[in-house]
């Protein structure tokens, strides 16, 4: 018997089955004071009641306890060593210690092989940084054709940096940030990868990079940086995401990615009640196969905005990006030890839900019942309709040339309203013009729509749904310019042989915000939003 074996003590569950022998309840009261200065305290556990596939937690003592015990052991040393011979004869005779200690032993050496397995993986996770040397040939002279204006690409909507997806290498991403900025945002990437390996994060991904002159390259995930497609496929795979929200606390519990949630100038963040913007778009889903089982991922795509420190407003964050989540985020921060503001979360996650349910399932379902009554996809408008739409038109004109404008203050414009813009015409040359300009609009909206789908059609969705791609094809962003194009001049006239120079912009805005309305009411297009907190960008957002 080893001098080890004669120091461990084992603690059984006193329901357990499995207990101490005489021998062995003889040499704990023998060996008490030497185990607690020189050895250790295992507890015997079970993973179920039938006492089989037992596991072992080794109690450790306090500095202050093993100190104690020693000074005693030193004062009593004739009594110690003599207790000490006791024990040890004892423990040869036991049979319950001896089993003990074996099976201790076996899950020692399992422990310490799956440890080293571990250590092994996470290693090889924090090694592969690098995209393959073999790549930079491919990428390098696009890249300096990029930097001296040789060729042009499409710049990729995302940001302030400049992102291309070049077409010869569909694997790649090329973010054109300056060098300082590349080899800052690598350093980020791999701090995140390194952590991501030591605590075990798997359903976190970080893509393979290298810095190429002021160029950061990236491995193309197959994923899409659209919101309402990532809205979309975390309601239609909520199941798929109990691991990716674990692990995404796990994380948050270590750091933080601001500006996940934020005020931003675009429709999906300025929608009643569901609160400020998510950043999908920073934070797309992946789905992938192993096995013929799907998993989901979550590609951390832009780690710009990183703390290397929990912040408190992570699970607010959390809730609001999973809301169908909240309990598992719940008990995650819990098991973390993280403190919860309970009354916090519950309006963070009700926001979430309205926030999907406002930006893609109500437009959903109104696709779903419109769509059996309609022949195409465009927005239908009858002929009847459009004289109705005229009619109605003429109406707003005339109230327009009385220096009504319902716009006008929201849009911030200076003085007052033009008026008295049409005096010099007769009733049925304004109810020409209304027609006119109905048409106009008619045409604008359909050839906008129509050039928005066609775009979008080119994007690459991997895994979309239909119903995804019905409502990502009709939740249109188009600049308002665009729809009223062409209108004002339906409303220069000729006064006295002079043109009759005009501010049109407050007009064709009110015009236009008329129109839209009364298609929403009349159940032409689902939703419009003039978006006038835009500001510069002058977007509108029309849903059909």
């Amino acid at each position: 018997m080893t001098v080890q074996r004669a120091l461990i003590h084992f603690s059984r569950d006193p329901q357990s089955s499995e207990k101490a022998d005489m021998a062995e309840s003889a040499a704990s009261f023998a060996l008490g004071h030497l185990r607690v200065a020189f050895g250790k305290t295992v507890e015997v556990c079970h993973l179920n009641k039938d006492e089989k596939g037992a596991y072992f937690q080794e109690a450790l003592y306090g500095s202050s306890t093993k100190t104690d015990a020693l000074i005693i052991s030193l004062f009593t040393l004739p009594l110690t060593l003599l207790l000490g011979c006791i024990g040890a004869v004892a423990l040869s005779f036991s049979h319950s210690h001896a089993k003990a200690f074996k099976e201790y032993e076996e899950y020692h050496k399992t422990k310490i092989k799956a440890t080293k397995i571990q250590k092994l993986v996470r290693g090889h996770l924090a090694r592969r940084p690098f995209l393959p040397k073999e790549l930079y040939s491919l990428y390098k002279p696009i890249c300096q054709d990029i930097e001296y204006k040789r060729i042009e690409l499409q710049r990729e909507e995302c940001g302030k940096t400049a992102v291309y997806l070049p077409n010869s290498l569909p694997h790649l991403v090329l973010k054109h940030s300056g060098k300082k900025e590349a080899l800052l945002r690598f350093e980020k990437m791999q701090k995140v990868r390194d952590l991501l390996a030591k605590e075990e994060i798997f359903h976190l991904v970080i893509p393979q990079a290298r810095v190429c002159g002021n160029f950061l390259i990236e491995k193309r995930f197959s994923i899409s940086a659209n919101s309402l497609y990532n809205m979309a496929l975390y309601i239609e795979h909520k199941e798929l995401f109990d691991d990716v929200v674990r692990d995404m606390t796990k994380l948050f519990s270590k750091i933080y990615i601001d500006h996940l949630v934020s005020r931003q100038i675009l429709p999906l963040g300025n929608m009643p009640g569901a609160g400020n913007f998510v950043r999908y778009d920073n934070l797309p889903f992946l789905l992938i196969e192993e096995k013929g089982e799907i998993k989901a991922n979550i590609a951390l795509i832009d780690l710009d905005h990183v703390e290397f420190k929990p912040n408190r407003k992570a699970l607010q964050v959390l809730a609001k990006i999973f809301p169908y989540h909240l309990d598992i985020i719940k008990q995650e921060a819990d098991r973390l030890n993280i403190e919860i503001d309970h009354s916090m979360l519950s309006i963070l996650a009700s926001q979430g839900k309205k926030y999907l349910k406002l930006g893609y399932l109500d437009h959903l379902s109104w696709i779903q019942a419109n769509d059996a009554r309609r022949s195409s996809f465009q927005i239908s408008i009858s002929h009847e309709r459009e004289k109705e739409l005229s009619s109605l038109l003429a109406k707003q004109l005339f109230d327009l040339n009385e220096g009504v404008n319902p716009v006008y203050e929201m849009l911030r414009f200076y003085g007052q309203p033009a008026k008295d813009f049409l005096s010099d015409l007769q009733k049925d040359q304004i109810e020409r013009i209304a027609s006119n300009i109905v048409s106009k609009f008619i045409e604008n909206i359909h050839l906008s729509t129509w050039k928005y789908r066609e775009n979008e059609s080119k994007k690459h969705f991997p895994n979309i749904s239909k119903d995804a791609e019905r409502v990502n094809s009709r939740s249109c962003i188009i600049e308002r310019r665009e729809l009223y194009e062409g209108i004002e001049s339906g409303l220069f006239q000729i006064r006295k042989g002079e043109i009759f120079m005009l501010d049109y912009e407050p007009i064709l805005e009110a015009l236009l915000s008329f129109m839209m309305d009364e298609l929403v009411k009349g159940g032409e297009i689902y939703h419009f939003d003039p978006a006038y907190y835009s500001e510069d960008l002058g977007i509108s957002w029309i849903r059909y």
